[in-house]
């Protein structure tokens, strides 16, 4: 009998103990998501002073804490600040281009882009006219190759483009 009222408070002791370690074990992880859940990056010190100070596994977690915290800040602001440099070059390509564009479709000269193969891909209002072409869309459905269709003598066009591989540019050069 005095065997059998031991093991229960044996097992009760057995118990707490257990209890009491896993308490004591789990005591660092839980004081390490308190920190976090108050943590804010908006914050100029997001992890409290007092935490950091400390000298156990907490005060260990929070420094390592506090110190990814300040890489990613970093992180974050160099991240920014190449978003800000990129919309600022988007501005000024957009700018660019709409420059482009406007001298492109307002000369009075003719200007078009065509492929190697002869296929007309852009064409400014000024070469549509001088072609007699009521717009630039009409002359790119209608013109399917250009050595053919609109040079006077299909040799030259092949000399465009042996000049243009050859050199890398064409200028001043009327066909």
């Amino acid at each position: 009998r005095v065997l059998t009222l031991i093991r229960p408070a044996s097992l009760s002791g057995l118990v707490l103990g257990a209890f009491l370690i896993v308490r004591r074990s789990t005591e660092p992880v839980r004081g390490l998501t308190e920190i976090v859940s108050k943590t804010s990056l908006e914050r100029p010190n997001p992890v409290d002073p007092e935490v950091l100070s400390r000298r156990d596994e907490v005060g260990a977690l929070a420094r390592a804490f506090d110190a990814m915290i300040e890489r990613l800040r970093k992180s974050y602001e160099k991240i920014q600040e190449k978003e800000t440099q990129r919309q600022f070059a988007l501005g000024a390509l957009s700018e660019s281009e709409e420059k482009f564009r406007n001298i492109f479709e307002n000369a009075v000269e003719g200007f078009f882009q065509c492929t190697a193969d002869g296929d007309i891909i852009s064409a400014n209002p000024a070469m549509a006219q001088i072609l007699d072409y009521d717009s630039p869309n009409e002359l790119m459905d209608s013109v399917t190759d250009i050595g053919r269709q609109l040079f006077v003598d299909p040799e030259e066009r092949e000399d465009c483009f042996s000049r243009l591989r050859a050199t890398g540019t064409l200028r001043s050069k009327e066909v």
